[in-house]
């Protein structure tokens, strides 16, 4: 039982992470915004883990 919500709550803070990271990018795509907005969006995403990172964090 306890196995389960382990792999539901990895399952849930995986898929919360891909999610910030797509709202990231789409805030640097985002033209209305100010500049500084768009460069600290920038600035996060490059330290963001990709879906290969990603996998790996939660397949150890």
């Amino acid at each position: 039982m306890e196995k389960i919500v382990n792999e539901e709550q990895d399952l849930e803070l995986k898929e919360s992470i891909i999610r910030t990271r797509e709202f990231l990018d789409f805030l640097t795509r985002y033209d209305d915004l100010p500049k500084f907005v768009k460069l600290d969006a920038e600035s996060l995403l490059k330290d963001f883990p990709t879906d290969y990172n990603i996998t790996r964090i939660f397949n150890k």
